[in-house]
């Protein structure tokens, strides 16, 4: 007895039996061959964007209400918002803008040094609600570029330059993407906004947002929540506990330094992951101050400041103000934040 087997069916015999809707504009790519096929779908494992799906929030956690004049007007990691409260909604994994005003956007700028995508082809896609259904009313653009050149695209169906509505596998949401080419007239990174519509009380949900290369969107590629916060702390390493702590620990411990005088210290923390390279992070410090505990009775203080020093690989020295008694100087000290203010090192790109 003989069987003979079938060959499995691949997505593009899926497509070509005319069982899988598709957008007007892939059937032209239907017979390419597999190469050009790659070149012009991509191979829809890699985003290039990080935290598309804003898992992480290391300024104040994924429960606060964020405006633009907090935080330097970013909410979940790596994202920029303005004109407008931002919060998350759990039940739809997906962040939430309430427009107060004039021209309300997310805001997002991808790392590309030394101009190795000049030339390739992007694909950018998002998932979006707005006020409650799945119409594109609040949405008017994308911008995909810098100062000096950039895809402003309407929020309309058309041509290759415009935003086309796939289905989506999320009930209530849209999908959308757009396509482009990387330019080289950019200064190491591009420029992504997402421009909603004027109007007090718009609301507008986005989630699992995601640029590839290639000209047509695959599955939103999910990270672990460990893999993702390591990506975002390239460009932020926030120090800021959110529950009080048990005695005798007033506060969470950062880094180890000495104080050189009785009115400043120098001290070193071991980030986790490197910052961006070439930049000068910013420290910024928020809530009532840091502290510092002597180990042999020098107690705890006030810093007023700390000014950056300098950096090598993922250690960063800093120089900390605040005013001790002359015993505890040399004597090695811990600093730490207490529930209500952070410490936070800063290399954003904008």
């Amino acid at each position: 007895m003989f069987y003979i087997s079938r060959p499995e069916e691949t997505i593009v015999d899926k497509i070509k039996s005319g069982n899988t809707p598709i957008h007007p504009s892939i059937r032209p790519h239907l017979n390419d061959s597999l190469e050009n096929w790659k070149k012009t779908f991509g191979t829809g494992n890699k985003n290039l964007m990080i935290n598309g799906d804003f898992q992480v929030w290391q300024r104040r956690g994924q429960g606060e209400t964020f405006t633009p004049t907090s935080d330097s007007g970013y909410a979940a990691d790596r994202w920029k918002f303005a004109n407008g409260t931002v919060t998350y909604d759990s039940s739809l994994q997906a962040i939430k803008h309430v427009s107060t005003g004039n021209d309300p956007y997310f805001l997002y700028a991808i790392e590309d040094y030394g101009n190795e995508w000049t030339g390739k082809d992007f694909c950018f896609s998002f998932y979006v609600k707005c006020n409650d259904d799945q119409s594109m009313n609040e949405l008017q653009y994308v911008t995909i570029g810098n100062v000096s050149y950039y895809h402003r695209q309407p929020m309309t169906d058309g041509d290759t330059k415009h935003l086309f509505e796939i289905p989506s596998d999320i009930p209530g949401f849209t999908r959308y993407f757009c396509t482009g080419n990387f330019n080289s007239a950019h200064t190491n990174y591009h420029r992504i906004v997402i421009e909603l519509r004027p109007g007090l009380g718009n609301v507008t949900y986005l989630k699992d947002v995601q640029m590839e290369f290639g000209k047509f969107p695959s599955p939103f590629m999910r990270r672990s929540y460990g893999e993702e916060l390591a990506l975002c702390q390239r460009y932020l390493v926030s120090y800021e506990p959110r529950s009080n702590f048990t005695s005798p620990v007033s506060f969470a411990h950062f880094g180890n330094g000495t104080f050189r005088t009785t009115t400043f210290a120098y001290m070193g923390i071991h980030l986790p992951v490197a910052m961006r390279h070439g930049v000068s992070p910013t420290i910024e410090l928020g809530g009532a101050g840091l502290y510092t505990d002597g180990w042999f009775g020098g107690g705890v203080h006030n810093i007023t400041s700390i000014v950056f020093q300098g950096i090598i690989h993922n250690i960063v020295t800093l120089q900390c103000f605040a005013t001790i008694p002359s015993g505890s100087i040399y004597r090695p000290t811990s600093f730490g934040v207490s529930p209500g203010q952070h410490l936070r090192i800063r290399a954003e790109i904008v």
